[in-house]
């Protein structure tokens, strides 16, 4: 997948415009027959800077309760190592905790 990235007139860059290609491996492991972990891991480089990259992980332990109902733990990080502009941050995390119903 390929992302076309433009920044505003605010931002002061000599490239504007960045072509990113994207790689997403995705894994699933059940640990019992009740609680499984999926992991997300996106590697967005710069195609004309490989030094230029932004990294996105989401990671979930699901415990299923039910037949019809789960507890997901999901941790979030983000990773720009070459942010726009210093208003942006370099890194960013997220912890969130929810339960999700099957209709």
């Amino acid at each position: 997948m390929f992302d076309f990235e433009h920044y505003t007139a605010d931002v002061v860059l000599p490239d504007k415009e960045r072509i990113r290609f994207s790689v997403r491996p995705k894994f699933k492991h059940y640990l019992t027959d009740s609680i499984y972990a999926i992991a997300e891991i996106y590697y967005k480089p710069n195609l004309a800077d490989f030094c230029d990259y932004i990294v996105y992980g989401n990671f979930n332990i699901n415990f299923e309760l039910f037949k019809k109902a789960l507890l997901r733990v999901s941790y979030e990080h983000d990773y720009m190592n070459k942010p726009a502009t210093s208003k942006v941050k370099k890194t960013d995390a997220l912890l969130l905790v929810g339960l999700g119903l099957k209709i």
